[in-house]
């Protein structure tokens, strides 16, 4: 099971040859290695917003349950935090991340989930 996330940057004035990437900490989004960062894209009437969707998977290390719940409930209730930043490459290499001096989060608390 997966979900689909967009994630958008605003960069405005970007030179010829510069491109937004997002690298985070899950198979999806590279798993924090700068070389798999997945690239974002405009179009004029998005500009100057970049974007991306991403499917981030759902498995058994998502979920977040107390053995009690589990006997009781037989369901697990997922939850996910993901941290994640944006970069600039510029002719094809890393050149610098995002401002922010912490990575992004992104927590989500999805339904419950029937493991029977």
């Amino acid at each position: 099971m997966s979900f689909s996330v967009a994630f958008s940057c605003k960069a405005v004035g970007l030179g010829h040859g510069e491109v937004i990437k997002i690298v985070g900490n899950t198979p999806s989004l590279g798993n924090n290695e700068i070389s798999r960062a997945i690239t974002l894209h405009t179009t004029q009437e998005s500009y100057p917003y970049y974007e991306t969707s991403v499917a981030l998977p759902i498995n058994a290390t998502s979920f977040n349950t107390t053995a009690a719940q589990h006997s009781l409930q037989h369901s697990l209730q997922p939850q996910l935090n993901i941290s994640y930043q944006y970069a600039l490459f510029t002719g094809g290499k890393f050149n610098r991340w995002e401002t922010s001096a912490e990575p992004r989060t992104l927590r989500a608390a999805l339904p419950n989930v029937d493991q029977d």
